[in-house]
Parts: C-alpha cells; sequence; structure tokens
C-alpha cells in the first residue's frame, strides 16, 4: 500500500486493523467498541479509529450486518 510505503511504521498495525475489521460482521456500536474501546463514532455511521496508538487515525463508514445470527 502506498500509504505505508511513506509511513513504514504504521503497516503492521494497519494490516492487523484490517485483519479484524475484514471478518466483522457488526450489528451495532457497541460491537465495534467490544473490540476497538478507543473508537469514536461520527455523524452517518463514521467510526474513527485510533491505529499506532493514536498516532494515525483512521474514519471509514460502516455498513451494519442487519442479518441476525
Amino acid at each position: 500500500m502506498e500509504f505505508w510505503q511513506k509511513h513504514p511504521d504504521v503497516e503492521q498495525p494497519l494490516k492487523t486493523w484490517y485483519g479484524l475489521v475484514k471478518r466483522a460482521k457488526w450489528q451495532n456500536p457497541s460491537e465495534i467498541k467490544h473490540i476497538f474501546s478507543t473508537a469514536d463514532f461520527l455523524q452517518n455511521d463514521r467510526v474513527c479509529f485510533n491505529i499506532k496508538s493514536n498516532n494515525y487515525r483512521l474514519i471509514i463508514k460502516v455498513i451494519y450486518d442487519s442479518r441476525q445470527s
């Protein structure tokens, strides 16, 4: 990824974050908070994740899984 070529210190934390998020099937914000306790919730289903002890922030839009488990 181009970003961590410029910022190699964040490559592993981003890969770890991605691995967790890729498998996630969140149904609500509390399920995100259970895994990422420092996540901040913004308007329009956006979430701010602190990466590498808050040295970086990643904001994404979450599409919640509405299917019942």
